[in-house]
């Protein structure tokens, strides 16, 4: 995609348009914002940012690791934005994307991180104007949702700090950051429902519960006892699909939030 080409389409003609932003960019392992991606194509059209993570780099020498990092982080800052139409049915999107290891040895991660939700909230921002998304779906915890008020924004939180590792500032600064990103979005989801209490009672957030899916067929072939005692009830990738298209609409048919 061209800088300055802007996706055109009949607003009366067009399907709801879908960008998803996973909590990590994986292609060789199954990431859950992914997979829901790929299975809500039914209902949108369905777009992915994808980016190469400095993260995953694993190298058995600390300074060569350190130096390939720095270069991943440093490229993907600088990435262009194009379009990579993919056989699963998810147009996967390339874009600048800053990752907070590029500057957290220099000033904190706390800083890092605020300095990563400010750019890459534009990068999503460029994006929902050029490709008229209508919905996004963000997990990655180092951006910030797109303010466009005509966006439903929606929240994935699929795991929380361990507190008892970190001082209680820093975990009384998580938990303030968690509530103010939850404040612009219209849902909050969590992978669990024990995720999901603890959300509501040491954030004041109300998130909707929508664990993991599971594989029917393999599922079968665990004995009835085994499958009895399973707790909590591991839900299908289509029940999660049709949780979101419903809540999309739902929030739809009241109107957005003030």
């Amino acid at each position: 995609m061209n800088p300055g080409e802007q996706v055109s389409v009949a607003n009366g003609s067009r399907r709801p348009r879908l960008l998803v932003v996973p909590h990590v960019y994986a292609e060789n392992i199954s990431v859950r914002e992914i997979e829901f991606a790929r299975r809500l194509t039914r209902h949108f059209d369905v777009y992915c940012l994808a980016w190469k993570d400095a993260l995953h780099v694993d190298n058995g020498n600390a300074l060569q690791r350190r130096w390939r990092q720095f270069w991943i982080a440093l490229g993907s800052v600088f990435a262009r934005q194009d379009l990579r139409p993919a056989g699963d049915g998810v147009t996967y999107v390339t874009a600048p994307v800053l990752q907070a290891i590029l500057l957290q040895r220099a000033i904190g991660a706390v800083r890092a991180t605020e300095l990563c939700r400010s750019f890459n909230r534009r990068t999503l921002e460029s994006l929902t104007d050029r490709l008229d998304i209508t919905h996004v779906l963000v997990a990655a915890g180092t951006f910030a949702l797109p303010r466009r008020t005509e966006v439903q924004s929606f929240i994935d939180v699929v795991d929380w700090i361990p507190e008892r590792s970190y001082s209680p500032d820093f975990v009384k600064f998580k938990r303030e950051e968690l509530k103010w990103v939850a404040s612009e979005a219209h849902r909050v989801f969590a992978v669990s429902e024990p995720l999901c209490e603890k959300l509501r009672d040491d954030c004041g957030i109300e998130a909707v519960s929508m664990p993991n899916g599971a594989d029917l067929r393999a599922l079968r072939s665990v004995p009835p006892a085994d499958v009895a005692a399973a707790s909590p009830r591991a839900w299908s990738q289509r029940e999660i699909c049709h949780r979101i298209h419903w809540e999309s609409r739902n929030i739809h048919g009241r109107g957005f939030r003030s």
